[in-house]
């Protein structure tokens, strides 16, 4: 398999957690693909693997089943212009959690029937809202004048292991697709099929694109695949947050303000890995497999494909919703229980952790130990309109705002 080294990252609470790499590197390119595949057979998944045909931009969009029908992020996926000499696929990963309600299984099923709609596979519009159902009908006409040249695969998965259990199923699947292809076509000698598999891996783009992300720039996609191609870089997305629903309005905005802050102030340290992320195919296989037991293993696995590579990144916004399971919304969650008087100061580990790493790993920082030191004692003392007037100030400094 290769040499493994153990190196360290940082997860999305700030934390240092072992990784290694090393993996699959000490055949040719063809045995290292088939001992990737061999090793990965279980993660299978039969429709994006028995596909014959490798596209250039491979854009996955993991999309939770609790979630509202997405017409907006297909809207802003839909208005990305691509090269024409590039071939498109999208897929779209619907997160069956096993332990699904009726009340989710009917949102999980709108959810699939409105993407079948505005791909061009059903034709019947599954909207009851007025607004909703004109917008994806106006998503269907524009696929069809500007896309249709795209591939669009939507799936509905029994997922375990959330996100981290989604892009191992994905990666896993593309990389025996890739072996699919070459063992399929007439070329013979080893050295030929070598070549073969280097310059598909140097030319495919996996791009996950989480489903509450929106961008405005139209060439976001693009730019994406040429920086991953062209100049051999991992890209993450520079997100801002436009809004944030928890279960106390009254603290949305300060909450808004807080997890702004945590972004940027991990910004600011090099450790900002959040979605939307990509690599070339290439990039994958060297890495440990993603840790499916592991808090934020989506998030670990990026950041292990970007150590000592170049990193680019593409802004986008976002919109923040209180979750249960380790992510930044169960932070915020974490967060809102803490100014409310019903969690203790553990909910502030994350803003510790980053606290913590200021002044030992990086000396050109736009924030000083101090200021953030200044506005966790803000957040301690749970005064919602002197955090957001401090956080406020503190964010003047960032190139988003």
């Amino acid at each position: 398999m290769g040499s493994n080294a153990t190196e360290y990252v940082y997860n999305c609470a700030g934390d240092l957690v072992a990784v290694e790499s090393g993996f699959f590197t000490n055949r040719c390119p063809t045995g290292n693909l088939e001992d990737y595949t061999n090793a990965h057979k279980s993660f299978r998944i039969d429709e994006i693997a028995s596909n014959l045909d490798l596209r250039n931009i491979n854009l996955i969009i993991p999309v939770c089943c609790v979630k509202e029908p997405i017409v907006d992020v297909v809207e802003s996926l839909l208005d990305q212009r691509f090269d024409d000499d590039k071939q498109v696929e999208i897929i779209f990963a619907i997160n069956r959690p096993p332990d699904l309600t009726s009340t989710l299984l009917l949102k999980e099923k709108l959810n699939k029937n409105t993407l079948r709609y505005i791909f061009n596979k059903m034709r019947h519009n599954p909207l009851s809202d007025h607004e909703l159902s004109i917008k994806a009908t106006e998503l269907r006409k524009k696929f069809a004048r500007d896309h249709d040249q795209a591939s669009v695969l939507i799936l509905s998965q029994t997922i375990r292991n959330r996100m981290g259990e989604i892009y191992q199923r994905v990666i896993s699947s593309f990389m025996l697709r890739a072996l699919n292809i070459v063992s399929s076509s007439r070329i013979k000698s080893r050295d030929e099929t070598d070549r073969e598999i280097d310059e598909m891996m140097d030319n495919t783009v996996l791009l996950f694109w989480d489903d509450d992300i929106m961008t405005k720039d139209e060439l976001a996609v693009k730019k994406t695949y040429d920086s991953c191609v062209k100049d051999s870089k991992v890209v993450f997305g520079r997100v801002k947050i436009t809004e944030v629903s928890s279960e106390n309005q009254k603290l949305d905005e300060c909450l808004r303000v807080i997890m702004q802050c945590f972004f940027e102030f991990k910004e600011d340290l090099g450790i900002g890995y959040l979605s939307p992320r990509a690599a070339k195919l290439k990039g994958f296989h060297h890495v440990a497999d993603v840790n499916l037991k592991q808090p934020y293993s989506d998030q670990v696995y990026f950041a292990n494909i970007a150590r000592n590579k170049k990193i680019t990144k593409i802004n986008v916004t976002t919109t923040l919703e209180e979750e249960d399971y380790p992510s930044n919304s169960k932070f915020m969650k974490d967060l809102r229980m803490f100014l409310e008087y019903k969690k203790d100061e553990s909910a502030l580990s994350m803003l510790k952790n980053v606290l913590g790493s200021y002044g030992k790993y990086k000396n050109d920082t736009k924030y000083s130990k101090e200021e953030i030191k200044s506005f966790i004692d803000l957040i301690r003392g749970r005064e919602a309109p002197k955090i957001t007037s401090f956080g406020n100030e503190l964010l003047r400094k960032s190139d988003l705002f």
